[in-house]
């Protein structure tokens, strides 16, 4: 039972009742606050979820949109010359074409929302998206020296074409 001298705030810690029931307090406080903690974390992770799948549709999107435009470049280049290449290079590279300009905004895309995918397809976004931009840099190379291109350059530059447009398909599902 609780007395007249326990009623008062300060007297609290002092009165060994009035201690137990703020200790009680304290524990249903540490309870609910658990409670609200795990709905939230469950909340997150659910909101984290959601936006990786939306993130993963967008990357898919926009590598099924990089596959068709790849596939119509590799289609209407000359093959095993290196005119193939030279050709390559002038679509991959160009900024003053329509090819190289839907590509690099693509790319640009997937390299950007890579970090926010699924571990699942952060890895393949992050590759290709690597790849393509190697391939720009040595075909930009290439293109200002205006030199012949060896073999070695051409076998390289093929495969790694080849490889992009795998990724990109692994990527579409």
């Amino acid at each position: 039972m609780l007395t007249g001298s326990c009623l008062s705030p300060l007297s609290w810690f002092a009165c060994p009742d009035c201690r137990e029931a703020l200790h009680t307090w304290a524990d249903l406080a540490v309870v609910v606050a658990v409670i609200i903690g795990v709905i939230t974390l469950l909340w997150q992770r659910r909101e984290r979820r959601e936006r990786q799948e939306a993130v993963d549709a967008l990357i898919r999107a926009l590598a099924s949109r990089a596959t068709h435009v790849w596939r119509a470049m590799l289609g209407n280049r000359p093959r095993g010359d290196p005119e193939g290449v030279r050709y390559l290079a002038q679509y991959v590279a160009g900024i003053n074409n329509a090819m190289g300009e839907a590509l690099a905004a693509t790319f640009t895309g997937i390299a950007a929302q890579a970090p926010y995918a699924s571990p699942s397809t952060r890895g393949p976004a992050r590759e290709v998206s690597d790849l393509f931009w190697s391939i720009v840099a040595r075909t930009d190379d290439y293109r200002l020296r205006q030199t012949a291109i060896g073999a070695d350059l051409q076998a390289a530059l093929e495969r790694d074409h080849g490889a992009v447009l795998t990724l990109l398909t692994q990527i579409a599902g």
